[in-house]
């Protein structure tokens, strides 16, 4: 699949996302999607009126992964898990706490991932989410239009969690 092919497949994705069944209908105006590509590793994004919505695609049968954090750093790094090469697909949001992480249940703090699914074709892991841009509790956190947030990319080349990253990258960027 060439880049083309993915961003019109996940174009067409985030419109499901959107109007899956049992998900709420984005209201008002929706923003342009935005995209970044490192080392062949995809993060595109668009809000809706509460919610940042992205895909996340890289070269790995492994877990993928895409967090924030209002830091540089890793520790606090909020972020999406998911294995989607496993069936059903796994996917659950963490917080990096150095050197491990822990979902954000075990936590006791309230999930805002809204949806996750994806898939695995072809040497590359898919995922589509939708998060809230409003994140309180330990550490808050704003995912709005502007916001600007530390990104942190990675994959592993195993689906178990806790396997550690085979490649990560941290860069600031405004949403």
């Amino acid at each position: 699949m060439n880049k083309r092919q993915f961003l019109s497949l996940a174009t067409f994705g985030l419109g499901t996302l959107i109007s899956a069944p049992g998900s709420q209908a984005a209201t008002g105006p929706k923003l342009p999607a935005r995209s970044v590509t490192l080392d062949d590793v995809t993060f595109s994004w668009r809000h809706d009126n509460t919610s940042l919505i992205g895909t996340l695609s890289a070269p790995t049968k492994g877990w993928i992964a895409v967090g924030f954090n209002e830091k540089p750093e890793l520790k606090n790094t909020r972020f999406i898990m998911a294995a989607t090469s496993l069936a059903p697909i796994r996917a659950e949001e963490h917080i990096a706490r150095v050197p491990d992480h822990t979902s954000v249940t075990e936590l006791g703090l309230k999930p805002a991932l809204k949806l996750a699914q994806g898939s695995y074709a072809d040497g590359r892991s898919h995922l589509e989410f939708q998060i809230s841009q409003k994140i309180a509790g330990r550490p808050a956190l704003s995912l709005a239009p502007g916001s600007r947030v530390h990104v942190m990319l990675a994959w592993s080349q195993a689906a178990a969690f806790d396997h550690h990253s085979a490649w990560r990258k941290h860069f600031p960027l405004t949403l």
